[in-house]
């Protein structure tokens, strides 16, 4: 985020991919950051150092700094979009961390890999601020936001300097200055060469990433597009992640990106106020905010309860001993116990190859809407449940067998040349193979003497590291590379998707499976259904895989036991829960079935609805990486 003393009308494309390229990094930084502080935080009461009901609200902590770490991606993939828009590509490069960013960013603008704490909330706060001169007193913010607990900020203090950096929020006012003098200068049209179907867009993530509200205008109305209605609200909304083909869309893209972090502060409504543009509203509450909230709430409990203790002993930046990047800057904390430096590499080498999936799906080449769909789902299911829980197991396994010292943590280890796979058909087999290989790699850390010793707490409860990897890392990944497989020879031949079902096994008809190869009914190979990620994100009827709640409806509400009891059976778009395919080991969460595995209920239910009508149907094939 370095100052360009240049006037933006001064600025050329190539300084405007400049840009763009500095923050997609800052965006991408600031997503492993939040979402290192988030696995810190204890995950079951078990731990201890909580009653019940802090409990309950560290839970929520570590929720909203999750949902901000999501937003994080939206923002990436917004600024990615914008980059693609201009004859730019992808920028998912970045420097390892900690950094004492004056190498690449403005001074003081420190980035570390740091646990929760008063601190670390103080830092999320100065990131997310728009005028961070404003922070850098040390006085209180005023902001009625943070009215919580008037002691709370008291120390609020970002490190001095003689001029106050940019900030990010700032950065993006000077990208959205610049979009405008461009645009002026060579015209829209010379400005934004890129191909609109090369972006990611909301279709390809179903939803995940949420709406923003047209503002009741004539232009605005005409613009609308209909949503389901789920009795809640009569609004109509439109998708915050789209194409950016001209400057309207850039200054939208930038006003989500801005509005969601900073929130909606004066300059950026001054600024916006001259572009003319009708911008959608939006709803999420600003990270800013968020944080802001947090640390109000917790030093009001630990103001009334000294003995409060959320946070596992985890140590800053934490490295293998025997893979410490040379951009990492210091102090590093070096992990040299075999089981956590294992995880550790396991950690690293999956989230490298997320990357690389990521930047296929958004620099994609020749592959269709479903390829892109179920690349990309596959990318953002590796990080809910497998990077996320491997984090979490991290940040509970001692760093050394040393007397003195603390937890490990994933370090977010990256290349900094992240390169990018051109060919369609060697990209997918390389996915592939590294999928499996990773599993491999997992089982194999599995079968360690330390890992079937040591107990840790997981989202299945507290298990030995053993059964961890063996439950739940080595068949996701390995049903990943199986997915990845079908879709990418299915579509290669061209098999019709004749029928809409969301998992192996649950075919009507004879060769109406991803394949086309089925025997019969009931033969199928994996979901024919669009891919979507999470619950309530299904396009079409009978396609609700079940398992997780739909988020459009309270937890109370009857809805929710009936969208969990009929997977594959919802009756119309987005009246269905979890995602497409099922995933192995998911189980129903609320309702009669509570703790059944999802694809056995589907396949129940599938088996009485052919035995009704009179369609014999055989058994289904093996789930991959499962013993079924």
């Amino acid at each position: 985020m370095a100052q360009n003393p240049l006037p933006v009308e001064s600025l050329t494309r190539e300084d405007l991919i400049s840009l763009l390229s500095e923050a997609s990094e800052i965006e991408h930084q600031l997503l492993c950051v939040y979402l290192f502080a988030a696995y810190s935080l204890k995950s079951d009461l078990a731990e201890g150092g909580m009653t019940p009901d802090e409990f309950n609200c560290v839970s929520d902590w570590q929720g909203s700094i999750i949902d901000v770490a999501v937003q994080e991606m939206l923002h990436l993939s917004l600024a990615s979009n914008m980059l693609t828009s201009i004859g730019g590509a992808p920028h998912f490069s970045r420097p390892n961390l900690p950094q004492n960013t004056m190498k690449y960013y403005p001074p003081n603008f420190r980035l570390d890999l740091l646990p929760f704490s008063r601190d670390t909330l103080n830092g999320f706060i100065c990131f997310e601020s728009f005028e961070q001169d404003q922070l850098c007193t040390g006085v209180p913010t005023k902001d009625p936001k943070c009215a919580g607990d008037p002691d709370a900020l008291k120390n609020l203090s970002c490190p001095q300097t003689a001029q106050p950096p940019i900030t990010v929020g700032e950065l993006y006012l000077r990208i959205a200055k610049t979009f405008i003098a461009l645009s002026s200068q060579i015209g829209e049209a010379a400005l934004f060469i890129g191909p609109p179907s090369a972006q990611m867009t909301d279709a390809a993530v179903t939803d995940l990433f949420g709406y923003g509200v047209l503002p009741s205008t004539p232009r605005a109305k005409a613009a609308r597009v209909p949503q389901p209605d789920f009795g809640e609200s009569n609004e109509l909304k439109v998708p915050l992640l789209n194409p950016v083909t001209d400057l309207k869309s850039a200054l939208i893209a930038i006003n989500t990106i801005v509005v969601q972090g900073e929130g909606d502060v004066v300059e950026w409504q001054k600024f916006r106020a001259t572009t003319g543009v009708d911008f959608p509203v939006i709803t999420t509450q600003s990270h800013e905010t968020t944080f802001c909230q947090i640390l109000s709430q917790y030093s009001q409990i630990v103001k009334s309860d000294p003995n409060f203790s959320p946070v596992r002993p985890v140590l800053p930046n934490p490295y293998p001993a025997n893979n410490v990047p040379p951009d990492a800057d210091t102090p590093v904390s070096l992990i040299d116990d075999p089981l956590a430096a294992g995880v550790a590499t396991l950690f690293n080498e999956l989230y490298d190859l997320m990357m690389k999936m990521l930047l296929r799906s958004f620099a994609h080449t020749d592959e269709t809407p479903y390829e892109v769909a179920s690349l990309v789902q596959t990318t953002l299911r590796m990080m809910v449940y497998v990077l996320s829980g491997l984090g979490g197991t991290l940040t509970q396994l001692p760093a050394s067998r040393k007397p003195v010292t603390g937890n490990a943590g994933p370090s977010f280890t990256f290349d900094r040349t992240i390169e990018f796979l051109p060919h369609k058909a060697s990209a997918w087999t390389f996915f592939k193979e590294r999928l499996a290989y990773l599993a491999q790699c997992a089982g194999e850390l599995s079968e360690s003497q330390e890992a079937k010793n040591v107990e840790v707490f997981t989202y299945g409860g507290k298990m030995t590291v053993s059964d961890y990897l063996d439950t739940s890392v080595v068949p996701m990944l390995t049903f990943y590379a199986e997915r990845l497989e079908l879709v990418f020879a299915a579509e290669e031949a061209e098999v019709p998707r004749l029928e809409i079902h969301v998992c192996r096994g649950l075919n009507a008809c004879q060769g109406h499976d991803i394949t086309g190869t089925a025997e019969m009914a009931g033969m199928g190979y994996c979901a024919t259904a669009d891919p979507h990620i999470c619950a309530g994100h299904n396009d079409c009827r009978a396609q609700g895989g079940c398992g997780s709640p739909n988020p459009y409806f309270p937890m109370t509400d009857p809805r929710q036991y009936d969208f969990q009891n009929h997977p594959n059976e919802n009756l119309c778009k987005s009246y269905g829960a979890c995602g497409s395919p099922i995933l192995p080991g998911t189980t129903i969460s609320v309702g009669v079935n509570t703790g059944t595995l999802v694809w056995d209920l589907a396949r129940k239910l599938f088996e009485e609805r052919m035995s009704q009508v009179g369609i014999p149907f055989g058994p289904a094939p093996p789930c991959a990486g499962t013993k079924e």
